[in-house]
C-alpha cells in the first residue's frame, strides 16, 4: 500500500470520516437528546486531534497516548451516565469527588487541545478567567465577587449546559459542522479552480482585473471556508503573483488578498461560524441574519473594489490581453454546476429549512450536479476524502467553541458579564458613539489572538448586551461585534492575514498590514452605519431602506477616492478632506446630512469635470 493510501486509512482519517458520518446521520434523523450531541461531537474531535498529533519523540508519543486515554475516560463517563447528569438538580445535588477529578481533567485536556489546534492565546485567556473565578474575593472594584470552589466551578463547566457543552459547542456540533462539510464537498468537486476560471473570464480584462479577481474569488471561497487565513493562502497563491505581474506593488497586492479574504467571513450566504451562533443567541432564523448582512458585505467589497480600480488607473496599469483569458461561455460550461450548488444552498436557507437540513440538502445537491456533469468524480475515494477533510477542518472551530464555553461559564458564574456591560455604559457616560468605539477596540484586541468565532462568542456575552441596553437593535449590536472580530485579521500591528500573504507576495508583513487597513477602511465604518441607520440591514420602510443604501454606496465610493487621493488625477489635500467630509455626511443616515453631502459632491465633481471626462473616455 503506498503512502497516500496509508494516510487515507490512518486512525485519524477514519475517525474524521466517522465524525462526518455521525454529523450527517444526526442531520437526517435529528440531533441526539440531552448532552449527547455536543459530547459525541467533542469526543470525536478530541480523538481525531490526539491521533493527528502523534509526536516525534518517545516522550511526545507517550504524552499524546496519555491524553488519548484520558479523553476516552473523561468523555466516556458522560456518555455512560448522561441520563443521571441531565436529571440531577444543578447547584443542589452534591458534586462527587469522581466528577471533580474528571471535570478538572476535562478542562486540562481542552486547554491542551486548544493550544495544539488554535494556538496559545485562547487557552491563556481561559486560564486567566479560571484564576479570576477563584480570586474574586481579592479583586478590586467592579471585578470583586464572592469567589467559587472547585466543585462549583466543575459543576458549571462539566455538568451543565452553561459551560463547555453550552450553546457555542451545540451550534458547532449541529449547524457549523454541516456547512464546513458542505465546503469540503464543494472544494473536492474542484469548485475553487472552476470559479477562479469563471471570474478570470468576467473581470480579467478590466484595468486592475487581477485585483478584482482576487476580491471576487476570495469573497466566494471565504464564505465557504470561514477562515480568512486559509483563504489568503489558498487564493493568494494565484492572485498575488498575477497582480504583481501586471504592475501592482507587492505589498499592495498582498494587502488586496488579505482584505478580500477577511471579507469572506462576512459574505452571505454561509459567512463565518459565528453567524450561526449569532442566530442562536438572537433566536432568529439564519435566513434573517444573511439577509441583513448582505448590504453591509456589498458595501465592504465595493469599497475595496473601487479602491483597487482607482489604484490601477493611478498607476496606469495595463489590462490583461483577452487572448490570455478564458472565454466566458467555455468557463460557464465548466462551472455551472458550482453556481447551481451555491444557488441551491441559498434557496434551502431562505425557504424556511433549518440550517442543518439546508446544509445536508446542499451536500446532496453537490453530489447530484457533479454526477450529472462528470460521474467519474462521484466515487468512493472522492467522497471519503471530502468526509475526511470536513472532519479535520471542523477541529479548530469545535476547539474554539468548547474553550469559549469555559470562559462563558465563568462569566455567568461570577457575574462579570453584567458588570462589564455596566462598565462600558459607565465609561461611555451615556454616549453611544463612545460605547461603540470601546466595543470595537476590545473586539479587535480579542480577535488578534483568537479565532473570529471565539472572539465573537466572548464579546456577544459581554459587550453586545451593553449596546442593546443603550438602545441599539439586538441584530445590529451582534453584527457590530461580529464585524470587528473579523477585522482583527487586517488590523495592525498583528494583522495575521497580512503575515499569511507576506511570503506569497515576497513583501513586508507590516507594510501589507497597513495597506490592508486602508484598503478595508470602509469595513471599519460600515458597522457604525448600521447601528445608527439600520436601513442598510434592510430594517425600516422601503423608501428609507432604498435611500439609505443609495447614499451609503455613494459615501463608500467617496471614501475610496479619499484613501486613494486620485480621481482623474491626484487630489489636493483640501479636495481629499472635502471628499472625506462628503463620504461621512452621506454615510450618516438623515435627510439633512444627505442633502449637504450631495451638494458638496456636485461641487467637487464640477471642479474635476475635465479630469473625470478624460478618465471616462479612456475607460
Amino acid at each position: 500500500m503506498d503512502e497516500k493510501k496509508k494516510s487515507m486509512f490512518s486512525v485519524s482519517s477514519i475517525l474524521a470520516v466517522l465524525l462526518s458520518l455521525f454529523q450527517l446521520y444526526t442531520c437526517w434523523r435529528g440531533s441526539l437528546d440531552g448532552m449527547l450531541q455536543p459530547v459525541v461531537h467533542l469526543t470525536f474531535v478530541l480523538l481525531v486531534t490526539y491521533t493527528v498529533f502523534k509526536g516525534k519523540t518517545t516522550k511526545e508519543k507517550i504524552y499524546n497516548a496519555v491524553c488519548l486515554a484520558a479523553t476516552i475516560v473523561v468523555m466516556g463517563y458522560i456518555l455512560l451516565f448522561h441520563k443521571e447528569i441531565i436529571n440531577r438538580m444543578p447547584y443542589l445535588d452534591p458534586v462527587t469527588g469522581t466528577q471533580v477529578v474528571l471535570g478538572s481533567l476535562m478542562v486540562l485536556l481542552l486547554l491542551e487541545h486548544s493550544r495544539k489546534t488554535i494556538g496559545i492565546a485562547m487557552p491563556a485567556i481561559a486560564v486567566c478567567f479560571i484564576a479570576y473565578a477563584f480570586l474574586g474575593p481579592w479583586m478590586p472594584g467592579f471585578l470583586y465577587h464572592n469567589g467559587t470552589t472547585l466543585p462549583e466551578l466543575i459543576e458549571q463547566l462539566y455538568l451543565t449546559f452553561n459551560g463547555i457543552f453550552g450553546t457555542a459547542l451545540i451550534i458547532s456540533a449541529t449547524v457549523v459542522f454541516i456547512f464546513v462539510l458542505f465546503g469540503s464537498f464543494l472544494e473536492q468537486s474542484g469548485a475553487g479552480d472552476l470559479f477562479m476560471e469563471l471570474v478570470k473570464s468576467i473581470a480579467g480584462h478590466f484595468r486592475g482585473g487581477p485585483a478584482l479577481m482576487a476580491i471576487i474569488t476570495s469573497a466566494f471561497l471565504g464564505t465557504i471556508s470561514g477562515s480568512a487565513i486559509a483563504n489568503t493562502v489558498t487564493t493568494g497563491s494565484f492572485t498575488i503573483p498575477l497582480m504583481k505581474r501586471v504592475g501592482y506593488d507587492r505589498n499592495f497586492a498582498g494587502a488586496v488578498e488579505a482584505v478580500a479574504s477577511t471579507g469572506g467571513q462576512i459574505m452571505p450566504p454561509v459567512m463565518g461560524a459565528g453567524a450561526f451562533i449569532m442566530a442562536e443567541y438572537l433566536g432568529l432564523p439564519y435566513s434573517t441574519i444573511i439577509i441583513a448582512a448582505f448590504v453591509p458585505a456589498l458595501l465592504y467589497f465595493l469599497g475595496v473594489g473601487f479602491q483597487v480600480y482607482l489604484e490601477a488607473r493611478k498607476l496606469d496599469l495595463p489590462k490583461i490581453p483577452r487572448e490570455e483569458l478564458p472565454k466566458f461561455k467555455e468557463s460557464f460550461k465548466k462551472s455551472w454546476h458550482v453556481l447551481f450548488s451555491l444557488a441551491a444552498i441559498v434557496y434551502f436557507i431562505t425557504s424556511g429549512f433549518t440550517p442543518m437540513r439546508a446544509g445536508l440538502y446542499g451536500i446532496i445537491t453537490i453530489l447530484l450536479v457533479v454526477f450529472i456533469k462528470d460521474r467519474k468524480k462521484v466515487n468512493l475515494t472522492n467522497i471519503y476524502q471530502a468526509l475526511e477533510k470536513g472532519g479535520k477542518a471542523a477541529i479548530s472551530v469545535a476547539s474554539a467553541c468548547a474553550t469559549a464555553g469555559i470562559i462563558i461559564g465563568i462569566v455567568r458564574l461570577t457575574g462579570i458579564g453584567l458588570k462589564a456591560s455596566s462598565l462600558i455604559i459607565s465609561l461611555s457616560q451615556g454616549y453611544l458613539i463612545v460605547a461603540l468605539v470601546l466595543t470595537a477596540l476590545t473586539c479587535i484586541i480579542l480577535g488578534m489572538g483568537l479565532p473570529t468565532t471565539a472572539a465573537y462568542i466572548i464579546q456577544a456575552a459581554i459587550a453586545a448586551p451593553a449596546l442593546v441596553n443603550m438602545g441599539v437593535d439586538p441584530l445590529a449590536a451582534h453584527l457590530f461585534v461580529f464585524y470587528f472580530a473579523c477585522l482583527a485579521g487586517i488590523t495592525p500591528p498583528v494583522a495575521l492575514c497580512a503575515y499569511a500573504a507576506a511570503p506569497i507576495a515576497e513583501g513586508d508583513a507590516t507594510k501589507i498590514g497597513f495597506h490592508a487597513f486602508f484598503l478595508g477602511i470602509a469595513a471599519y465604518i460600515v458597522p457604525f452605519m448600521f447601528v445608527y441607520g439600520p436601513a442598510i440591514l434592510l430594517i425600516g420602510e422601503p423608501t428609507t431602506v432604498i435611500l439609505g443604501i443609495f447614499t451609503a454606496l455613494i459615501g463608500i465610493a467617496c471614501l475610496a477616492i479619499t484613501c486613494e487621493g486620485w480621481l482623474g488625477g491626484n487630489l489636493h489635500a483640501i479636495e481629499r478632506l472635502l471628499f472625506l467630509t462628503t463620504s461621512l455626511l452621506l454615510i450618516k443616515p438623515g435627510l439633512l446630512t444627505d442633502v449637504i453631502g450631495a451638494a458638496i459632491l456636485i461641487v467637487l465633481f464640477a471642479k474635476r469635470y475635465t479630469a473625470i471626462k478624460r478618465l471616462a473616455t479612456a475607460s
